[in-house]
Parts: structure tokens; C-alpha cells; sequence
């Protein structure tokens, strides 16, 4: 009986250690992506990918940013584009089969529309599929700010679909 005892506290130091390094694993990339070499969404300062994003369309006088259809492959891409920006349409597109939500791709339509992709992973150049979908999309410079806790680049690709 006192053998089987052992064994199950033994068991339970071994989960609580497992658990315990997992957590401080999970510190340490969030708190130190460079060191770690993993850089992942929670270092992406979308406040300023945001503000950098609404100068750059306020500079080619389109007028309020809010009105825009945000259209990415990216859920959460979209999530926080339309929160800092104050969006209200969204189009998610599947990079696996090109099938953009229809409901939303009438209001893309008839307003304009600003497709937007993780170009970190993805490359700068605007990917196919889009263009397959949208092809008056009229790239723009990527936006380029660095990651939160890191020296490295987040660069955002965007490009401009003109509605009407």
C-alpha cells in the first residue's frame, strides 16, 4: 500500500513539473521573443500597425478609414485591424480554396476595400488568390513596425480595392 502511495505522489511532482515548465516556457516567449526565436501574434502591436495604416490611407485622401472593408486570409488579422480601426465589414478569405464570404463581398463592392496579410510569413508581394478575387487590388507599401519586446520587423502587406 505505502509502495503504490509513493508512486502516485511521485506521479503528481511529475505532472506538477511538467505543468510548471510549460508555464514558465510560455513567460519566456512572451517576455523574451528575440531570445527564444518565437515571435508570435501577442508581439504584433497593432495599435501602431493601425495608426501607421490609417496616415498612409488619410495621405491618398480616401477619406475615413472606418468605411473601409477590411479583407484578410487572417482572423485575427481582421479582429484587430477592425478594432483599432473601428471598422464594421469584414471579408475573410480561405487561402485554401478562394472562398470569400458572399454576404460580405457585396460590401466590398460598393465601398472600398483594403486587403491586408501577415507579410512577415507570407512575403510582401500580394498573394495570388487575392488578386484571383480582387483583381483591381492596387498593392501599397507594406507597413513595417517593430515587433513589441523585440528588434525585429512586423511588416503588414496591404493593398487597396476600390469600390462602386
Amino acid at each position: 500500500m505505502k509502495k503504490d502511495q509513493k508512486l502516485k505522489s511521485l506521479f503528481g511532482y511529475c505532472c506538477a513539473a511538467i505543468a510548471v515548465s510549460i508555464f514558465l516556457f510560455r513567460v519566456g516567449v512572451g517576455f523574451f521573443p528575440d531570445v527564444t526565436g518565437k515571435k508570435e501574434r501577442i508581439h504584433i502591436p497593432f495599435e501602431v500597425v493601425s495608426t501607421e495604416l490609417t496616415h498612409r490611407l488619410a495621405a491618398l485622401q480616401l477619406g475615413d478609414a472606418r468605411d473601409l472593408v477590411i479583407i484578410s486570409n487572417r482572423q485575427y488579422l481582421i479582429a484587430n485591424i477592425m478594432r483599432c480601426l473601428g471598422t464594421r465589414h469584414y471579408v475573410l478569405v480561405s487561402d485554401e480554396n478562394n472562398t470569400p464570404d458572399i454576404d460580405n463581398l457585396s460590401a466590398v463592392r460598393m465601398k472600398r476595400g483594403i486587403i491586408i496579410w501577415n507579410a512577415s510569413v507570407q512575403g510582401e508581394s500580394l498573394p495570388q488568390y487575392f488578386l484571383e478575387i480582387f483583381p483591381s487590388a492596387k498593392p501599397l507599401e507594406p507597413v513595417r513596425v517593430p515587433y513589441i519586446r523585440s528588434a525585429e520587423m512586423f511588416t503588414m502587406g496591404a493593398a487597396l480595392v476600390p469600390g462602386g
